[in-house]
């Protein structure tokens, strides 16, 4: 067994003992806020990062700073969201199903975790500067996912939905809205009817 996939294993024990204490409406908002945080992030760091011109420090510092920027706010923000609607909610679950399934939420946040992570070093396979844990059960176990999940498919995501929602194309379409001629239609439809 690879180092890599004891840590897993690690992490993933810590987990579920955490997912049994909070239960799950709290794990489960914790997870929302976890992959929220994650895509947020991987959407807008870049830009983000231009804010930090004013840093001497590499793109890639700038890059990385920026991700963890957002990542902590978005998912800060959504846990105290989701304090607050706990609290609102009050649910009362029956004590041990909540543990079961907190701890199962548990579980699946150690996956998402650890597939960032995979993610995050399958960017760095063609260099040199860190070693790829290639015989571990848990990156051959990534390496075998779908190439939907895999960084590639996940930037030219990004970057096909950038380009849907660029500025240039949401003024295009508000323009487009307002040449719509709805009230015309509207009145012309109520002067029909008030004639029957």
């Amino acid at each position: 067994m690879h180092i890599f996939d004891i840590v897993f294993l690690i992490f993933a024990s810590i987990f579920v003992l955490i997912g049994i204490k909070r239960g799950f409406i709290g794990e489960i908002i914790r997870l929302i806020a976890m992959i929220s945080g994650f895509f947020i992030a991987f959407f807008y760091y870049k830009d983000i990062a231009g804010l930090f011109n004013f840093l001497k420090a590499p793109s890639n510092i700038k890059n990385g700073f920026a991700f963890v920027l957002i990542y902590i706010v978005v998912v800060l923000g959504l846990i105290i969201v989701g304090w607050f609607i706990k609290k609102l909610i009050h649910l009362v679950f029956l004590g041990w199903l909540d543990r079961l399934l907190g701890a199962g939420i548990g579980f699946i946040k150690v996956v998402f975790l650890f597939w960032a992570l995979c993610l995050s070093i399958s960017s760095f396979e063609n260099s040199s500067k860190i070693s790829i844990p290639i015989n571990s059960i848990v990156y051959k176990t990534f390496k075998g996912l779908p190439s939907l999940l895999k960084l590639n498919s996940l930037t030219k995501t990004r970057d096909t939905l950038k380009k849907i929602y660029s500025s240039d194309k949401i003024q295009k379409n508000k323009k487009m809205i307002q040449e719509i001629k709805i009230p015309e239609i509207i009145t012309d439809s109520s002067k029909n009817s008030k004639d029957k």
